[in-house]
């Protein structure tokens, strides 16, 4: 089953930033599992502060950025997962068009997990990665199980979290909110 190793890709990084990082989009999804670091993400008009055992999805086409403290590592596992894979494999594109409504019904791009939780995931995450960069007849089939394991993990954290906890308190979008509740007459300066 080699060919799931150009349907998605996953990596674990450790790394200090000195540069900054612009707005950018992919085509494919980016799936951020935070270990360790002070990093404020930005997905189009909402903000996160990470901590250890958020999960950021970000689906294709939407803007993002990290903001990233310098001198500090910043530890995260990243899934990419492509189009193409979706395309083909009818059980991880279920996985992510139910997490994408749950998502999109919450509001928000972030789900958190406990310790042990996020430790069980990471272990998965730890399987996948083991078994993209083996050359063994099945590793593609173990990894591919990981990978729908992920998103179980991850629909069923969407499904059975409370979003009031997460504050977007981020003064851009309390003026954004202000002003769509406010305005239904686009201000201008002349007024």
């Amino acid at each position: 089953m080699e060919l799931i190793k150009s349907d998605f890709k996953i990596s674990r990084n450790k790394d200090i930033y000195t540069k900054e990082i612009l707005f950018h989009s992919h085509d494919y999804y980016e799936i951020y599992f935070f270990a360790d670091g002070n990093v404020k993400y930005y997905v189009e008009n909402e903000s996160y502060e990470l901590k250890k055992g958020d999960v950021l999805i970000i689906p294709p086409g939407k803007m993002h950025r990290p903001v990233i403290e310098e001198n500090i590592p910043y530890e995260r596992y990243v899934l990419w997962i492509y189009n193409s894979y979706l395309m083909k494999n009818s059980g991880i594109s279920g996985f992510i068009q139910s997490i994408n409504a749950l998502a999109d019904a919450k509001n928000t791009h972030l789900v958190s997990f406990a310790d042990d939780r996020y430790e069980q995931l990471c272990g998965l995450l730890d399987k996948t990665l083991d078994n993209f960069h083996s050359c063994d007849d099945l590793s593609g089939y173990v990894a591919e199980s990981c990978i729908m394991l992920i998103l179980d993990s991850l629909k069923k954290a969407f499904a059975d979290a409370d979003y009031a906890e997460y504050d977007k308190s981020d003064i851009i979008q309390q003026v954004i909110a202000y002003l769509n509740e406010n305005y239904i007459v686009s201000p201008t300066l002349d007024e």
